[in-house]
């Protein structure tokens, strides 16, 4: 998120000072490990909690604390909301009455900003639940492993849809 906001901001000429909280997470097959990964991890804080409103009342939580903060554990896959998801309906929503104050195509045109900041790849036709986009994703898919091939058309023979996810990755 603070990359998100702090580079506009650079190429628009303001100087800008980053603060993380908390050290580099350090790489390794340790990170794979089920005991390591983000809320279970050594990174997540509770020092300074913070409350959240639940279907099942307000519940105090922590945060990942380190360089990077949650973008360190994110998986990359980079799904736009759709724009149902903006107006859940009553059975999801329940007891919160939660909405949102803007709607998909309100919020669209920032999908395709940070699709680019963060040079997500894929292709736009191979999900079916897919919302409409005004800008193409900024890098195309990865091309699929043997193995990953194989059961892409294995599923296919099999009628279904299978499709590779918008993935947030650099590509050198």
């Amino acid at each position: 998120g603070g990359a998100g906001v702090a580079v506009p901001l650079v190429e628009s000429g303001a100087r800008v000072l980053m603060l993380e909280a908390g050290g580099w997470v350090p790489r390794g097959p340790a990170n794979r490990d089920p005991g390591a990964v983000a809320l279970l991890s050594e990174w997540f804080a509770q020092h300074a909690p913070y409350d959240a409103d639940t279907d099942g009342g307000r519940k105090s939580t922590g945060q990942l604390q380190c360089v990077g903060g949650q973008s360190v554990f994110f998986g990359a896959v980079a799904f736009r909301n759709r724009a149902e998801d903006f107006a859940p309906p009553a059975e999801i929503a329940g007891r919160s009455d939660a909405c949102w104050p803007i709607d998909y195509s309100e919020l669209e045109p920032w999908y395709g900003v940070a699709e680019r900041l963060l040079s997500v790849s894929g292709t736009p036709d191979g999900d079916p639940t897919e919302p409409w986009r005004s800008s193409p994703l900024a890098e195309p898919a990865p091309s699929l492993t043997p193995a990953g091939s194989a059961l892409h058309q294995a599923a296919r023979h099999r009628g279904l849809t299978p499709f590779a996810p918008p993935l947030a990755i650099a590509r050198t």
